[in-house]
């Protein structure tokens, strides 16, 4: 969706993942458009616990939530749905589809982070916001990533 769409008739982004965990590079992609006054929409998909999968979505969400601690309900949403198979959209829906490339820019991996998180490495809080770092370092502590 273009800027202007998004100010002009109230729209907003639309991010769906599974953020296992929410990292900074999740974080720059919402606070770009937030930081413009546009409105983010963040899905989070409900998956169920396993090892590349191993934060409840409360979890998630109030990773998400803590780390945009400023903004209002108005500015981001946060919901989560079920495992998505396939986005299927009609001719002419009116919004754009981007697929997000993490090329030139510093490549953040939720699957590093969870490895160094197992392996003990302290390294991962770099690459988390820094507001949720207690909550992550609670699941650890709670066995969540054995």
């Amino acid at each position: 969706m273009s800027e202007n769409n998004s100010k002009v008739n109230g729209g907003a982004h639309c991010l769906i993942g599974r953020f296992q965990p929410f990292h900074k590079g999740h974080y720059e992609l919402i606070n770009q458009y937030l930081e413009k006054g546009e409105k983010v929409v963040v899905l989070i998909m409900d998956t169920p616990i396993d090892v590349d999968n191993p934060f409840t979505i409360t979890e998630r969400m109030l990773m998400i939530d803590r780390a945009f601690h400023g903004y209002t309900v108005d500015a981001l949403t946060i919901r989560s749905i079920p495992p998505i198979m396939d986005v299927s959209i009609g001719r002419k829906c009116g919004f754009a589809i981007r697929e997000l490339d993490s090329r030139g820019k510093e490549h953040i991996s939720a699957t590093d982070i969870r490895g160094l998180m197992r392996s003990g490495h302290d390294t991962w809080e770099q690459m988390v916001p820094l507001s949720i770092v207690p909550l992550l370092r609670n699941c650890m502590y709670r066995g969540v990533l054995q």
